[in-house]
């Protein structure tokens, strides 16, 4: 298989995927239940930008929903373009997070350095994704696509993460405890972050449509 071929089946993958007004709702009320300890922080210490912007995701994850569903349902084009932005919400809060955890934390030029290194961090992270992606290209084999199962990993990470806090928790102090919160807030963002992938794959099916070969948007 050519790597043009290899590149227009990877692009694809996923095209065939539904997601119901249902799972939406599910999503939704993930990302406000995700969102609520970040928007409870910032009313507490009367950080009300940081309210407001923290408070984005949910209105931006809504808006998707009724902008691309139809019958019920997102599919097609449509349906990665959702999976990236529902995916980017996630990380976007995790990372606002484990952001407002390290000021709280920090001042002078330790924040400074430290908000310079997150920056640094998720350059080093969406050129790994890139490098995996390419290498997945260069892999694509004949068989059939099947459906991604994304949460996998963030199912095993978040149950061996759960057992590891249990014990640590227990002797930690709050400091201790908030430098946990922001490195386990920033996993969960970076890992997210792969919705960056889905939201390349819409744009490269939209501006190159004739890979379609007369699907429906």
């Amino acid at each position: 298989m050519s790597e043009q071929e290899n590149l227009k089946k990877y692009m694809l993958l996923g095209i065939e995927n539904t997601t119901s007004l249902k799972e939406c709702m599910k999503y939704q009320i993930l990302i406000i239940l995700t969102s609520l300890p970040l928007i409870a922080f910032n009313i507490i210490l009367k950080k009300y930008l940081l309210l407001v912007v923290c408070s984005l995701p949910i209105f931006i994850h809504l808006f998707c929903i009724f902008k691309l569903i139809k019958d019920k349902k997102i599919e097609g084009v449509k349906e990665i373009l959702y999976s990236g932005i529902m995916l980017c919400c996630m990380s976007f809060i995790f990372a606002l997070g484990g952001i407002e955890t390290l000021i709280y934390l920090f001042d002078g030029k330790e924040r400074i350095t430290l908000i310079c290194m997150v920056c640094v961090s998720y350059v080093l992270v969406l050129k790994l994704y890139e490098y995996t992606i390419k290498r997945q290209i260069d892999k694509m084999s004949d068989n059939k696509t099947q459906k991604s199962k994304i949460w996998i990993p963030f199912t095993l990470c978040g149950a061996l993460g759960i057992s590891a806090a249990r014990t640590f928790f227990k002797d930690a102090d709050n400091e201790t405890l908030l430098v946990v919160i922001f490195i386990g807030c920033m996993i969960l963002s970076y890992l997210f972050l792969i919705g960056i992938a889905f939201l390349f794959k819409y744009r490269y099916i939209i501006t190159h449509k004739e890979i379609l070969g007369g699907m429906e948007d």
